[in-house]
């Protein structure tokens, strides 16, 4: 799947950090949760198991790879939400949320991804 939406040039890991975002999905419960419940037990075990899929041995460097780009993401975006766009400023305080989210639940993940 490829997604040219924000399409730009990155890392490999970084690619593979928004993959986990998009598809683990490494998001807050709440923002999924017409997928299907996935508590961040379940969070860790789906990262693991992509990263186990890629091949990605060294895992120390995909959870700040991830709030890299999401950071990167919201700056961008909230850039592009300075002339007053709801939906780009809706889709900045989104990244910022699932930011804090994530570093609220690192040490858990931490532990899912040895």
């Amino acid at each position: 799947m490829v997604d040219w939406d924000f399409a730009r040039p990155g890392s490999r890991l970084s690619d593979l950090a928004y993959a986990a975002y998009t598809w683990v999905p490494m998001q807050r419960p709440e923002d999924y949760a017409w997928q299907g419940a996935v508590d961040v037990a379940g969070q860790g075990r789906r990262l693991r198991l992509l990263c186990d899929a890629y091949g990605l041995d060294d895992r120390s460097s995909l959870l700040p790879a991830l709030r890299e780009r999401l950071t990167r993401l919201a700056d961008w975006v909230e850039d592009l939400a300075s002339d007053g766009d709801p939906a780009m400023t809706q889709l900045f305080e989104h990244y910022r949320s699932v930011t804090r989210y994530l570093n609220a639940r690192e040490p858990a993940l931490r532990l899912a991804l040895r």
